[in-house]
C-alpha cells in the first residue's frame, strides 16, 4: 500500500510537470504530499499522513490498549503523534479505498475507450515500465499475481534462443491447477511479445504451503496450443517429456510461517531509552545486531556519546 500510494503520488506530479511546463519532482512523500495539495490534489493527498507513515518505517510505533503513539524526526526534532488504534485502522482503510478507486478509475477508462492490454503493451508511446505493468496485469487472476516477467538471451553450441521467466504468487494451488494456469500464462506471453517456435517460457510457482515449483515450456508447444493442434493435456504430457518440470504437492503439515520466515526480537525499553528493529547480522565468526535506538532525555548531538566494542 506505500508503494502504491507513493507511486501514484510520483504519477500525478509527472502529469502536472507536463501541464505545468516544468520538472516538479519530488524526493519524499512529505514534499510529494505539498507539491501536489497546493495544486489542489486534497482528495489524494489527505489520504495518508506522512508523519505517521514515516514513524512506522522506522519503528517508532508503540500501542498500548486503544492508544498509539507515533514517533518520528522533523528537522532536528524528534516529535510525537497520538491516535486511537480505531482512528488508525479507519485512516488506513481509507487509504486503500483512495488508492483502489484511483487505480479502478483508470482502469474503468481503458475500458470505456476500448482499449486493450495489446494496445497499450505495444504502444510506442506507453514507457517500458508501463508496458511491463500492463503485461503482469493481464498475467493476474484472482488466484494468482504475477510478480516478474523477464527475458533472457540462451546461448550454446548449437542454438541461440529467448527465453522468459514468469514468477507467480498466491494461494496454495494443487498441481493440475498450476498446470492450468501455466500453460495459459504462457499462451499469453507467447502472444504478447511474439516469441519464435525456438523459445522457451519458464513458468514458477511460489505460495505458502508449496515449495518452489516450476515447469519450462517449448513455444513450439504452445503454438500448438493455441493454434487447436493439441490439446491441454497433451501439451502438459509434451512439458513432462522435455524434463523441464519441478511440481510440488501443498504441504499440509501445522508450522508457525512468522518464526519459519525470520527470527523476531522484542523490542526494549527503558526510563532512557527504547530498541527496535533489532536484526541479526551475524558473520560467520562473528555475532552481530542491527537495531534503532530512541534516546528520550537527549536533546541535541551533544547529549550523544559515541562509542563501540
Amino acid at each position: 500500500m506505500n508503494i502504491s500510494f507513493g507511486n501514484l503520488l510520483k504519477l500525478f506530479i509527472e502529469f502536472q510537470s507536463v501541464i505545468e511546463g516544468k520538472n516538479l519532482f519530488q524526493k519524499n512523500l512529505t514534499s510529494q504530499i505539498e507539491c501536489l495539495a497546493k495544486r489542489g490534489f486534497l482528495q489524494i493527498t489527505d489520504l495518508a499522513d506522512s508523519n505517521i507513515r514515516n514513524a512506522i518505517s522506522h519503528g517508532g510505533v508503540k500501542a498500548s490498549g486503544t492508544t498509539m503513539k507515533f514517533t518520528y524526526r522533523k528537522g532536528a526534532q524528534y516529535l510525537e503523534q497520538e491516535s486511537t488504534v480505531y482512528d488508525f485502522k479507519d485512516s488506513l482503510l481509507q487509504l486503500f479505498d483512495g488508492v483502489s478507486a484511483v487505480i479502478l478509475s483508470w482502469i474503468s477508462y481503458l475500458c470505456e475507450k476500448n482499449i486493450t492490454y495489446n494496445e497499450v503493451y505495444q504502444n510506442a508511446n506507453v514507457s517500458e515500465d508501463t508496458s511491463h505493468f500492463f503485461e503482469r496485469l493481464s498475467m493476474t487472476t484472482l488466484l494468482t499475481t504475477c510478480d516478474k516477467i523477464s527475458q533472457i538471451t540462451v546461448k550454446n553450441d548449437t542454438e541461440e534462443r529467448n527465453q522468459v521467466n514468469v514468477e507467480l504468487t498466491g494461494i496454495d494451488l494443487a498441481i493440475n491447477s498450476r498446470i492450468f494456469i501455466g500453460l495459459s500464462t504462457a499462451e499469453r506471453i507467447f502472444q504478447l511479445r511474439n516469441l519464435s517456435l525456438i523459445d522457451t517460457i519458464m513458468i514458477s510457482f511460489n505460495s505458502p504451503k508449496v515449495a518452489n515449483s516450476f515447469f519450462t515450456v517449448k513455444c513450439s508447444v504452445i503454438e500448438d496450443l493455441i493454434n487447436g493442434r493439441i490439446e491441454m493435456q497433451e501439451a502438459w504430457q509434451r512439458v513432462v517429456e522435455d524434463k523441464g518440470v519441478l511440481m510440488y504437492p501443498i504441504n499440509d503439515e501445522p508450522r508457525n510461517e512468522f518464526e519459519d520466515s525470520f527470527r523476531y526480537y522484542p523490542e526494549i525499553e527503558t526510563d532512557d531509552y527504547r530498541i527496535t528493529e533489532i536484526e541479526d547480522i551475524s558473520i560467520e565468526k562473528e555475532k552481530r545486531f542491527k537495531a534503532v535506538v530512541y534516546l528520550k532525555r537527549a536533546q541535541r548531538p551533544t547529549h550523544v556519546k559515541k562509542g563501540g566494542y
